[in-house]
């Protein structure tokens, strides 16, 4: 490892990037058979997300252990409880309806 742990060299930032895109793939292949709703409670949800508004730990950690929060987070963001109003509509402010 590169002796600054925000400088790694080649062969760090590549096995970094083979484990996010390792990860990403993984997440796409099973995204069908994954639950449709969050496994989380709502207090567990917020108690995640305060984890990651937290600031960053002085040293740097595991890979994959931040991985795994940033899949349990994404578990949340991908599902709805039941109850929760839709989105609002993704209409661009900028676009307008034309008539004829």
């Amino acid at each position: 490892m590169h002796p600054f742990p925000l400088e790694p060299d080649r062969a760090a930032m590549t096995e970094m990037g083979r484990l996010v895109l390792d990860r990403v793939v993984d997440r796409t292949e099973d995204l069908a058979a994954r639950p449709a709703t969050s496994p989380l409670s709502r207090q567990a949800a917020a108690e995640l997300v305060e984890s990651f508004l937290a600031p960053p730990p002085a040293r740097g950690g595991d890979m994959n252990a931040l991985l795994a929060r940033l899949d349990e987070a994404a578990d949340c963001a991908l599902a709805p409880k039941q109850g929760t109003p839709p989105p609002r509509s993704r209409r661009r402010p900028w676009t307008r309806v034309v008539s004829t």
